[in-house]
């Protein structure tokens, strides 16, 4: 279930940042300044036994897991490193999923997941999936993180994302 206040809090900055909304500075993130911001990233997953339902397909709750792996790998493959921001206090939580279903995943299919950056603002990071099988796309998403501390509160998106996304906008 989505934390509706966070989810409040959250549009409130995005649509109007003086009504109510402070945020604190976020603590540095080690960045590899040399590795260039991905925006797209594809992984490769073999659909394990445990992930399937009754009915021999991926239990629609597993897709979720996937994306997960996918935006990790991405950031990775830039360069960062999700367990540095959380050791500096920046967590990163999903606030908004929408999911289509096309075709269901079975056991020991051979899945490509294509994740890309889609958007990144000082409030939030926008994220989308395509799940393919071979040529045939199974699932497509969009997901929306934000940024929160440990006691919850809302924080800005580290500027380094910022900045890479900005940067990579460029002409």
């Amino acid at each position: 279930m989505i934390d509706l206040c966070l989810y409040n809090q959250l549009h409130r900055f995005a649509v109007a940042p003086s009504v109510g909304a402070t945020w604190q500075p976020n603590p540095p993130v080690h960045w590899k300044e040399s590795t260039p911001m991905l925006r797209q990233h594809s992984i490769e997953i073999r659909v394990r036994y445990d992930e399937c339902d009754p009915m021999g397909f991926v239990h629609h709750s597993r897709y979720l897991q996937y994306f997960e792996m996918g935006r990790t790998e991405l950031l990775r493959a830039s360069g960062g490193n999700y367990r540095e921001m959380e050791e500096a206090g920046q967590l990163v939580v999903v606030v908004r999923v929408d999911c289509r279903y096309r075709r269901p995943a079975c056991y020991d299919d051979l899945l490509r997941l294509e994740t890309e950056i889609t958007g990144v603002t000082a409030g939030k990071i926008l994220h989308q999936y395509h799940l393919y099988r071979d040529q045939e796309l199974l699932v497509q998403a969009d997901v929306t993180l934000a940024v929160i501390d440990r006691k919850g509160q809302i924080q800005r998106v580290p500027e380094f994302l910022r900045t890479a996304f900005s940067a990579d906008q460029s002409p």
